[in-house]
């Protein structure tokens, strides 16, 4: 029998205080232990600290995503799942 393919995908950054989730308590904690849990039980983590670092336009108020924001992060899962890369709202084939 087949069995299902597992992700572990990272929290993003936190770019506001008004809230009670610390990004540092996700860079130094949390995010270490889902690369211990990932590395341990053989399954990918999805990089998405890193791939949303810097980029505090894709959120509306610097902990949840906005429009543009949502689909970023659905390219970057997707690109990461198939390994194929989305290109405005198509999947690049690498065919010409």
């Amino acid at each position: 029998p087949s069995h299902p393919k597992v992700f572990i995908c990272q929290p993003l950054p936190v770019f506001s205080n008004n809230y009670t989730v610390s990004d540092s308590v996700i860079a130094n904690e949390i995010i270490p232990i889902i690369e211990k849990v990932g590395k341990a039980k053989n399954i990918k983590v999805v990089e998405l600290y890193k791939t949303f670092s810097g980029k505090e336009k894709l959120f509306h108020d610097g902990l949840h995503l906005n429009e543009e924001g949502c689909a970023y992060m659905a390219k970057e899962i997707y690109k990461a799942i198939t390994g194929k890369e989305v290109i405005g709202k198509e999947v690049a084939t690498g065919k010409n």
